[in-house]
């Protein structure tokens, strides 16, 4: 195996970690159906975080991470998306789209992805989406 092909499963295997670690939630025991509004606010905006990493690092890496990780897929269920989910993964390209290469010669070709994905998580713009829509 090459250097190369070596730093690339490196570089592969830590953003699944990262994803695997990002995207899990403490509270998952609780039914849809008994959870506060509170907690199927957070499930929503938790699953558009993963949403964004999902468009971020793209379908290969992303494809690669679901076969590990069921994060999004049970916060799809738990956040009793329903018809949500589209316009929720429509914002999350968004963000991800606008996610650029850094400007700092030191880190090469790679961007902010986690951390701009937390941005669009945090945002305003999300909030009042997920809180118009309860």
């Amino acid at each position: 195996m090459s250097w190369i092909n070596l730093e690339v499963m490196k570089k592969y295997l830590f953003v699944s970690a990262l994803f695997l670690f990002s995207c899990s939630s403490e509270n998952v025991t609780t039914p849809e159906n008994n959870a506060s509004a509170d907690e199927k606010l957070q499930w929503r905006k938790d699953y558009a975080f993963c949403a964004c990493l999902h468009h971020a690092l793209g379908e290969d890496i992303a494809g690669q991470i679901r076969e590990v990780d069921f994060s999004r897929g049970m916060l799809f269920d738990i956040g009793d998306l329903g018809g949500l989910y589209r316009p929720l993964d429509s914002m999350a390209l968004e963000a991800a789209s606008k996610i650029t290469v850094s400007r700092i010669k030191d880190f090469g070709d790679s961007r902010p992805i986690v951390f701009e994905c937390l941005q669009f998580h945090r945002s305003k713009e999300l909030d009042m989406y997920l809180k118009s829509i309860k």
